[in-house]
């Protein structure tokens, strides 16, 4: 299968942290539409060096999940060798110097077999459908999260607890010696047009509850404005707030001619259909019904127009002999 997203959207910011100590990747605010996969690391380490972990981290296992062939399914023992690699650059920083360097890990790999999300300490990822809510969370490798399993607090006490800072699993060394806690890997196939992923640090969990996350990726705004909105609430966070929105487009499916209806605008449609119109007017009418090679180049750029379409009553009947091309609106 393959996952097709719409235009994803990220930020990152200071909050009323003295220090950025939050990394991404791509560390881009509006990363591109083939993008595959998305990391946030939040340094940790007090007046360590968590912020250069975090950036070599982020770094590290963005470019080697990136440099796999993701078109295929991947095993959760890909996020090992990911963190792997990551370790051997802290440990190139560090060179033996005394500095604690840790972070915490959230990714998102869109590969052949569909969703791995993958994550050390509390930064953090959601699965959201907006009329079915939260399909999946991470679960926090923190404190207080064991102390709400245990019923000693409240989600809600939680969020604003004295010791919400305190993590369990980390990547990182120091003078004592490397700390690389084993990530929590899920790996989610049942994904829908519609549906959201998202990454964040806990600059933004600790503004954000899951209730006012899932109400805003619910609503009528556009991508940009619900990634805007949290933005907003989060600039004032104790904390520094990364977050990546990837919402999904559409799903392929592997050796399948089926493809889910997926989202676009009007401006696309109308560019797909002028350079479909393009292509007939090149050849004589004659011509039209006989070439092989326009067929299959019309019937490329419906198929297009198609898998992007939000109606999903359109088909796409393409002839293998060179006879034309049938747009059917149901």
């Amino acid at each position: 299968m393959k996952i097709e997203i719409r235009q994803p959207y990220s930020f990152r910011q200071l909050g009323r942290s003295p220090r950025q100590e939050d990394a991404r990747y791509p560390d881009l605010d509006v990363p591109g539409r083939d993008t595959r996969v998305f990391v946030v690391c939040d340094g940790v380490g007090g007046h360590g060096s968590g912020d250069i972990a975090s950036a070599l981290v982020a770094a590290a296992v963005g470019e080697y999940m990136c440099g796999l062939n993701l078109s295929r399914p991947l095993s959760a023992e890909t996020v090992g060798k990911a963190v792997g690699q990551a370790m051997q650059k802290l440990r190139e920083a560090s060179d033996g110097k005394p500095s604690d360097m840790s972070t915490t890990l959230a990714m998102v790999c869109l590969h052949g077999g569909g969703v791995m999300a993958a994550h050390i300490g509390d930064s953090r990822i959601y699965h959201i459908r907006p009329d079915a809510g939260i399909l999946y969370r991470s679960e926090d490798h923190s404190l207080v999260n064991v102390l709400v399993h245990t019923g000693n607090i409240t989600p809600q006490e939680a969020m604003n607890h004295p010791q919400s800072n305190v993590i369990t699993r980390s990547i990182g060394c120091s003078a004592t010696g490397e700390r690389r806690s084993p990530a929590s890997v899920m790996q989610i196939s049942d994904v829908e047009r519609g549906d959201y992923l998202f990454v964040c640090s806990d600059g933004l969990t600790k503004v954000v509850d899951d209730d006012m996350l899932v109400q805003i990726l619910s609503g009528d705004a556009t991508d940009f404005e619900k990634t805007a909105a949290l933005a907003r609430l989060c600039r004032d966070s104790v904390d520094n707030s990364t977050a990546f929105l990837i919402p999904v487009a559409g799903i392929c499916g592997v050796g399948s001619e089926h493809v889910r209806a997926t989202g676009c605008d009007r401006g696309e449609i109308t560019e797909l259909l002028d350079r479909a119109s393009r292509e007939v007017r090149d050849v004589s009418p004659d011509t039209r019904t006989k070439d092989c090679r326009l067929c299959r180049r019309l019937a490329k750029w419906i198929a297009r127009w198609r898998r992007r379409s939000p109606w999903p009553c359109l088909r796409v009947q393409t002839c293998n002999n060179a006879n034309t091309t049938d747009t059917n609106h149901g």
